[in-house]
């Protein structure tokens, strides 16, 4: 017997579950089983799940601090688009010396 997990969202209305969309990859007369976790609705104002939260935002910073530096980060787009626009004897989009 081969098998495949497929993880679905379901409604329980009047002693029916009501998937919330199809399932992919089942044709009709596909024989399943159903192991149902029921879903406890989370209250994001809870102390702990705000504790959470913050835990996994310190996280996320710590390792974007981990990175090392993009050398992109000194990157200057208008310099950039100005450098073709003379190469090509166009005007720059910003005169030298800057706006004033």
């Amino acid at each position: 017997m081969m098998t495949h997990m497929l993880h679905a969202t379901a409604i329980y209305e009047n002693g029916v579950l009501k998937l919330q969309g199809p399932l992919p990859g089942l044709v009709n007369g596909d024989r399943v089983e159903i192991a149902v976790v029921r879903v406890a609705p989370i209250d994001r104002d809870a102390p702990e799940e705000v504790a959470r939260r913050e835990q996994i935002e310190k996280e996320h910073q710590d390792r974007l601090a981990a990175l090392p530096p993009d050398p992109d980060d000194q990157y200057d787009t208008l310099e950039a688009l100005n450098e073709n626009r003379l190469r090509e004897g166009a005007r720059p989009l910003i005169p030298p010396g800057g706006v004033q």
